[in-house]
């Protein structure tokens, strides 16, 4: 009774407290985001690492053991997954709940670095922090258009995939369909062996050739130079005019026992919309960002790229 009594001994307080209640409320609801089912941000970090070329095997003998073996040290860690394929390695670690994600994925980072035998032709490990809703994309893009499908890939790569990646709450963007564009060495194995160069040394000289060497710098008064030399291939005829060694007294470039030609890659996944062959997207969200906001956000790019 004290409180209907004060109610109405205290007509304006009452009223001001329901104005702001119902303010806030309204307040409220705009600034909560829309969500089917609520953010659960899982501990998890995974480790790819690719070797070009390599059995599944191999990969894992020579990489997946490896990482392995100094990655269940790293504290924290509930379960390891590993999945070795051909030519890539990929191990996802699962943390306790309440792990700290950025000072697991230090450590990770600090463990692999242990790791001092790994393959030369693999490529560096390399981190990402993952979670239950950022393993899959929550919108699929498909593309419809007349042009070749390695030719879309090429367009979708170059300025349909960074659109979609320049979206705020956007984590990551898959792309699948059409081949990637790469540079073909096709050896002659006769005109190799009749001028003594074992396959190794070919492959070892173009890997070493192809890249840009730093030479330090160069100092003349006030001014100082940076010295680099030039070497990574623009042209298949840069990579024709290599030279491999000598063959009584004669230079033997690639182009004397290789033919170079652009091409693309073996298909592994084909993608068709309608018999036809084509490019999707996948639009991964970062973890807490508004899928209704993303959402609006993507379609707003799926009608820029159909008004181009």
């Amino acid at each position: 009774m004290k409180l209907v009594e004060t109610s109405i001994r205290l007509p304006v307080t009452v009223m001001v407290g329901a104005i702001l209640a119902v303010l806030f409320g309204v307040i409220s609801l705009i600034g909560i985001p829309m969500q089917m089912a609520p953010t659960v941000d899982r501990p998890v970090i995974e480790v790819k690492t690719t070797w070009r070329g390599a059995s599944p095997r191999e990969v894992e003998e020579e990489i997946t053991d490896k990482l392995e073996e100094k990655l269940n040290s790293v504290e924290g860690v509930n379960q390891i997954t590993s999945k070795s394929s051909d030519g890539e390695s990929a191990i996802t670690l699962e943390f306790d709940w309440g792990v700290n994600k950025d000072v697991a994925r230090l450590e990770v980072s600090e463990k692999i670095a242990l790791v001092g035998d790994l393959p030369e032709e693999a490529d560096e490990p390399v981190i990402s922090a993952a979670s239950s809703d950022e393993q899959q994309p929550f919108s699929w893009i498909v593309t419809k258009s007349d042009m070749p499908v390695n030719r879309l890939r090429i367009l979708g790569d170059d300025v349909i995939k960074p659109r979609f990646e320049r979206i705020e709450g956007v984590g990551s963007v898959w792309m699948f369909g059409g081949e990637d564009r790469e540079l073909r060495v096709t050896v002659d194995l006769d005109r190799l062996a009749a001028r003594g160069i074992p396959i190794t040394a070919l492959r070892d000289t173009l890997r070493r050739e192809n890249r840009n060497v730093k030479a330090g710098g160069l100092e003349e008064g006030k001014r100082r130079y940076v010295v680099r030399t030039v070497g990574q291939y623009a042209t298949t005829e840069d990579v024709e005019s290599t030279l491999l060694g000598y063959d009584d007294g004669a230079p033997v470039y690639v182009r004397d026992v290789a033919s170079v030609a652009l091409g693309y890659k073996d298909r592994t996944i084909s993608v068709n919309q309608q018999g036809i062959p084509t490019v999707v997207f996948g639009i991964l969200r970062k973890t807490g960002a508004n899928t209704v906001e993303v959402m609006k956000e993507v379609r707003g790019v799926v009608d820029w790229v159909n008004g181009q």
